[in-house]
């Protein structure tokens, strides 16, 4: 019935909650040992250089857009065509897109490393330099790892990830303790080397091989559009690094990293759904000959599922990060009132989970792109505004509240619209999630 959003078949249902959980477990570790390794090291080190640690996740974080796209248009390929059965442009779709993705890694790394050269201070240049060798380094982990969700093997994704968060956090915690921020720095590098081999061993990887100009082009005019998706999704997320750097300080920035830490602990839920999903919606889209309305139920039913049990997890996450801050880490007691501010925001952005890898199967990421871009301005023109009327952290977090609200009010509601559905269902949708 049109309007009406359906669940997946039994059938279909058994394997695919079985591959969330997999994953689910798996982030879900990953992280709690990232909430573990990030108190700690602040502990360890104090809000100055935890700042200084944060630029070495920054650069490794962007690194996975220096590609222009190249990766995730070869993750597309290898994933419609492990649907419509071919399985030697499979294989060639993998070689490229491990190729680009270490590319990318590269290119991120060389950009960190000029930019050193160009900066005065000295914590930031020390943080930017390291970041090199740990852009590349994490970037063969991401090819493997990439590579296991375009195929949709959900138990080595869950392994692959398990084992290299366990490498990070064991040795960052080690050498941090033994050498402080110069053995942080260390660690970044060398857990993702030692990754790298294991899920090597795994088969994760293939010859790597550059496509050549067409194909390259076709890549990116999947990957362009998708990029800006993905890229400023990030950014709806991680701008406020930006804000907290430009508006206050280093210090602040360290302080400020805490909360979204807590906070990354919610979003993980939503992440594996969406991990899973997409190449399961790419695959779907292929296999019935790209017909959007068979994308229903993996498209709609997790959104619902999502708001149904997301805000269960809050009160617990904001009361433990606030009795665990006040008794053990008093120095970032300032972080308390963000987390609460950042959940809350959380709990709308983790309903696009999913969502977006359904604009990318039906070709229009670029919409998407769209309001995520003006969701993104919204949040810095009130965070500015509110900090020039003497706001101090919370003020980015109430910004970052609004931009969370504003993007999951307009992405959904685009997204339903490209199903069959009567007026009345596309205006009681959004509301009627909570």
């Amino acid at each position: 019935m049109p309007g009406t959003t359906r669940l997946p078949r039994l059938e279909r249902a058994g394997p695919l909650l079985r591959a969330v959980a997999d994953v689910l477990t798996s982030v879900t570790v990953a992280r709690g040992l990232g909430l573990v390794k990030g108190v700690v090291v602040a502990a360890l080190l104090g809000p100055a250089d935890y700042g200084v640690a944060t630029i070495v996740a920054i650069v490794v974080a962007y690194s996975g857009f220096a590609d222009f796209g190249g990766a995730t248009g070869a993750s597309r390929d290898l994933s419609l065509s492990i649907g419509r059965g071919d399985l030697r442009a499979a294989t060639v779709a993998a070689r490229h897109l491990c190729a680009l993705r270490v590319a990318a890694g590269g290119v991120a790394g060389a950009v960190a490393f000029g930019a050193s050269w160009l900066v005065r201070s000295g914590p930031s240049r020390l943080g930017l330099l390291a970041a090199f060798p740990v852009a590349v380094a994490s970037s063969v982990v991401a090819a493997g790892l990439l590579r296991w969700q375009a195929e949709g093997k959900a138990r080595q994704l869950a392994r692959g990830t398990l084992a290299h968060s366990l490498l990070d956090a064991s040795l960052v915690i080690l050498l941090t303790r033994l050498f402080g921020l110069r053995g942080l720095l260390s660690a970044l590098f060398i857990a993702p080397v030692i990754a790298a081999f294991w899920i090597g061993k795994q088969r994760a990887f293939v010859i790597p091989a550059l496509p050549g100009r067409s194909i390259l082009r076709r890549y990116l005019q999947v990957g362009i559009p998708w990029l800006a998706l993905a890229l400023v999704e990030h950014n709806l997320v991680y701008v406020d690094h930006f804000l907290v750097l430009g508006i206050f300080g280093v210090r602040e920035l360290g302080v400020y990293n805490v909360a979204l830490v807590v906070s990354d602990v919610h979003r993980m839920f939503g992440l594996a759904v969406g991990i899973v999903l997409a190449p399961r919606l790419l695959q779907a889209f292929a296999a019935h000959g790209a017909a959007v309305e068979r994308l229903r139920g993996l498209t709609l039913t997790p959104v619902h599922l999502l708001a149904a049990t997301m805000p269960f997890l809050v009160p617990p996450l904001y009361f433990g990060a606030k009795g665990g801050l006040l008794a053990y880490y008093p120095r970032y007691a300032d972080a308390i009132p963000i987390i609460g501010l950042l959940l809350l925001g959380s709990q709308f952005l983790v309903l696009n989970n999913g969502v977006s890898s359904f604009l990318l199967a039906v070709g229009k990421q670029g919409r998407g792109a769209v309001i995520a871009v003006l969701a993104i301005a919204f949040d810095a023109t009130v965070a500015v505004a509110l900090a020039r009327q003497g706001g101090d952290l919370r003020a980015v977090a109430w910004a970052s509240l609004a931009g969370f609200v504003f993007f999951a009010l307009f992405n959904l509601a685009y997204v339903h619209c490209q199903f069959r559905s009567s007026l009345r269902d596309r205006l009681v949708f959004f509301p009627g999630l909570y």
